[in-house]
């Protein structure tokens, strides 16, 4: 049987409260855990999502840019690597991960980034139980699906605290 994995828990102003707790154990009004996600931009502009397993308990079968947990004594950037690399089997390196914004919405701390790669939508490797498919957008296309309702909800409510920033790291690109 696999162990569950252990997350360190944040105070409200995300100082560490020193311990940690598993991912399924409830949390109080002022634990927080820390939850990282990446868009990946291709050499033609486009953004990589993933579509969540029928599996998963949140969201399932919405789409998603790829992330997770940072387990505890992880730092937020080698959590995103991890979870890009589980998820997809892309790789990135730490200097080409550029911080977008953190989102603050109970339970969680939402640290996002953006990663580029030099190939026109590279193939992507799906985790089973994680991911069930993959697709390469526009912005514009992104958009749509999010006011469509198509998209975790959590990808939506996290991008209202980095917006600006996600546009111009894609806009960079395009």
């Amino acid at each position: 049987m696999e162990t569950e994995e252990m997350l360190e828990i944040f105070d409200g102003e995300r100082r560490p409260r020193g311990y940690a707790k598993t991912r399924s154990e409830k949390l109080g009004p002022d634990e927080y855990k820390v939850a990282v996600g990446i868009w990946v931009v291709d050499a033609n502009g486009r953004l990589l999502i993933t579509r969540r397993s029928l599996d998963k308990l949140y969201a399932p079968g919405k789409w998603e840019n790829t992330g997770g947990h940072m387990r505890a004594g992880e730092a937020p950037v080698a959590a995103v690597i991890r979870e890009l690399s589980e998820e997809t089997g892309l790789n990135a390196r730490p200097e080409d991960v550029r911080y977008l914004g953190t989102a603050k919405v109970w339970p969680y701390f939402g640290d996002n980034f953006v990663t580029y790669v030099d190939e026109v939508e590279p193939e992507v490797r799906l985790q089973p139980g994680e991911t069930m498919d993959a697709r390469w957008v526009t912005l514009d296309e992104l958009d749509g699906m999010m006011r469509a309702g198509e998209m975790a909800g959590s990808t939506c409510s996290h991008m209202a605290y980095y917006r600006e920033a996600f546009e111009a790291a894609v806009r960079a690109r395009a």
